[in-house]
């Protein structure tokens, strides 16, 4: 019986972190490949790979850029996770390392390059995040979610287009089910909501409903008594006009199949999902993003002409354009279109033949 390639992969912090590599673990022919997944002690990731693939779990903390008492504790943090991460180096070793962003992944890329073993990392934004910019210099290959124009030159011959690994449920024909004669627009803050977007339907949702618009409105977990206290104060006919969740773990690719239009944040990770549901959408790019990433990703919907991009700081003034681009047919038709041009397809494929020529090449 020939023996397992192993495989130590890690990405964490966000969910955008952990879903897509995961896709793709779970293609790799078991009988072929063993998998461990190093996660943080208390990131969203432990929860998404367990029951998945084989986890362990080290201590991380994050390094604030100003003076701030959590970098003594979160630098004790990371030295345990640095020790942590050299024994399961040592007893694990595995013949491959794969990485996709997050303070987690730090300590596995040092030891990639101290043990000399080989290293794949995945950036979905078009601006290198600081762990995968910290790790470019030592990946054997670099796979990107967006064309090399947008990345440092240096890189270029690494530099592997793939797109984005996304769920099943986005990979297959959704048919339309909403209710043709009331238009819909969905609001996602991504997995733990965003403020602003929230805000922005509690002030305006009257204004929606006059315009016979229904909003489905994701809050976000950590939203839910913001939630619960915006909703007691609905009316029973504004509750006709309102339709809400904390989080979306299934079937969210139905719900975003079926809204008219969407307003979201510009991760990377949203933009492919809309892409593959040729979705059109108002972005509101998090300001404080980093690597200030969401903002030029907003360059690129720009440039294509793939959806609406407007400010964080000026949502609340273009209720009207909004409600305008609703009615606009054309223009939806037209950022359907283009948005589904966006992004690479058949991503899992891709990153599994890279995956496989890097072994055969180390062969």
């Amino acid at each position: 019986m020939n023996k397992k390639i192993k495989i130590l992969a890690s990405g964490g912090g966000t969910v955008s972190h952990t879903i897509p590599l995961l896709e793709v673990l779970k293609k790799l022919d078991t009988n072929k490949y063993e998998i461990l997944y190093v996660v943080s002690e208390d990131g969203p990731e432990r929860k998404l790979v367990n029951g998945v693939v084989k986890f362990q779990k080290i201590l991380v903390g994050k390094i604030y850029r100003s003076l701030n008492w959590l970098n003594i504790v979160n630098i004790s943090k990371n030295i345990i996770g640095l020790i942590q991460a050299k024994i399961i180096f040592l007893s694990y070793k595995p013949d491959l390392v794969i990485c996709k962003g997050g303070y987690v992944t730090l300590p596995i890329i040092f030891w990639s390059y101290i043990f000399k073993k080989d290293l794949i990392i995945h950036e979905s934004d078009s601006v290198l995040g600081l762990a995968n910019k910290l790790a470019s210099k030592r990946a054997k290959k670099i796979l990107t979610a967006f064309d090399k124009k947008y990345y440092p030159n240096k890189l270029a011959d690494k530099i592997e287009v793939c797109g984005i690994p996304l769920r099943s449920e986005f990979l297959r024909e959704l048919e339309y089910k909403s209710d043709q004669k009331i238009k819909n627009i969905l609001i996602i803050g991504g997995s733990q909501g965003a403020e602003s977007l929230n805000n922005f339907v509690v002030n305006n949702l009257e204004k929606f409903i006059q315009n016979k618009i229904k909003i489905i409105h994701i809050w976000g977990e950590k939203n839910a008594e913001e939630a619960d206290h915006f909703i007691s104060n609905l009316s029973e006919e504004q509750k006709k006009y309102y339709n809400h969740y904390l989080y979306i773990d299934k079937n969210i690719a139905q719900i975003i199949a079926n809204a008219t239009l969407v307003i979201s944040r510009l991760g990377a990770t949203i933009m492919a999902e809309l892409s593959a549901l040729k979705k059109a959408t108002v972005f509101v790019p998090y300001p404080y993003a980093s690597q200030n990433h969401q903002e030029q990703n907003g360059k690129i919907i720009t440039a294509t002409d793939s959806g609406l991009v407007i400010n964080d700081n000026q949502l609340e003034s273009k209720i009207d354009q909004i409600i305008k681009l609703i009615n606009d047919k054309r223009t939806l038709i037209k950022y359907e279109n283009n948005i589904g041009k966006l992004m690479p397809k058949k991503s899992i494929e891709k990153f599994i033949q890279i995956i496989e020529e890097t072994i055969n090449v180390e062969k």
